[in-house]
């Protein structure tokens, strides 16, 4: 008899130390991202994906484009039959026909920058840069960084890895120690219907505020963290549309450490999950 109470009130410890556990850390985690597949790309796109390596090929006005990124040099690339160029991407916060960047001509050296393909537009039709009579636009090589990330692979930018939700374990699990990482919402081709929120590396607590000052955003391993960055006027969780493209997230006040103030500048604070 008394080894049974024993029993019970040891799975009645487990069942309490279990409830404490849950209420202190949310399920609502990185950790739910592990093994998440979810197709996102368009029909008709054509993938080749190896340990280190991801192709995507695509038509854009009856040519075929492939673009690529390797894990091991963290470099891009966009080719099609006639010539291969490296992306060197510097940034894509915001519209994808604002894109920062410039291209490197693998057999040449020689260098195209972003700038030089701001093609004219007349009446919605498109002027491109032509290099060895293969088209080059802006929105060509916008569709394929955006191909790579719908992909679930990672991006590289300035260096840095970046990607989209379903894939974000591969991004955190090398920053084991950051409870916040940078993160925007990107607009291809300025459209929001299809804009997806893209996470970065690991940032300070400080870097997180910081972003959240100026209106840029965050990305918290744990709903906790979203939530707890913000010092009041806290709001939330929100979702403002289907996972995931969009995830939930809190807005609130923040400080702002240069001003000395607190601020609300409607930065989002997300975090992985789905309450919609």
């Amino acid at each position: 008899m008394i080894k049974k109470i024993k029993l019970k009130k040891f799975f009645i410890s487990i069942l309490v130390m279990a409830m404490v556990f849950t209420t202190l850390f949310p399920l609502h985690n990185v950790a739910n991202a592990e093994n998440l597949e979810v197709n996102l790309l368009p029909p008709g796109t054509e993938v080749i994906t190896t340990d280190n390596l991801t192709k995507v090929s695509y038509f854009e006005d009856g040519k075929r484009y492939t673009v690529s990124a390797d894990k091991l040099s963290k470099k891009m690339y966009i080719e099609t039959d006639f010539v291969k160029y490296e992306i060197v991407l510097e940034n894509i916060e915001g519209n994808s026909n604002e894109m920062q960047g410039y291209l490197i001509n693998t057999a040449d050296g020689s260098i195209i920058d972003f700038q030089d393909l701001n093609q004219t537009i007349d009446n919605g039709n498109i002027t491109p840069y032509f290099a060895w009579a293969v088209p080059l636009a802006l929105p060509y090589i916008a569709k394929g960084i955006e191909l790579l990330l719908l992909a679930g692979t990672l991006i590289y930018i300035s260096g840095l890895e970046y990607t989209i939700p379903t894939n974000v374990t591969e991004i955190s699990n090398k920053y084991p120690n950051h409870k916040y990482h940078a993160a925007w919402i990107h607009f291809p081709d300025g459209d929001v219907k299809q804009s997806m929120v893209v996470i970065g590396p690991g940032i300070s607590d400080a870097e997180a505020r910081a972003r959240l000052a100026v209106g840029q955003s965050v990305f918290g391993r744990t709903e906790t963290y979203a939530k707890s960055i913000f010092r009041s006027g806290i709001r939330g969780p929100e979702q403002h549309g289907p996972f995931p493209r969009y995830l939930p997230h809190y807005h609130g006040e923040v400080f702002d450490a240069e001003r000395g103030i607190f601020v609300d500048n409607k930065g989002h604070s997300w975090y992985f999950g789905n309450i919609r």
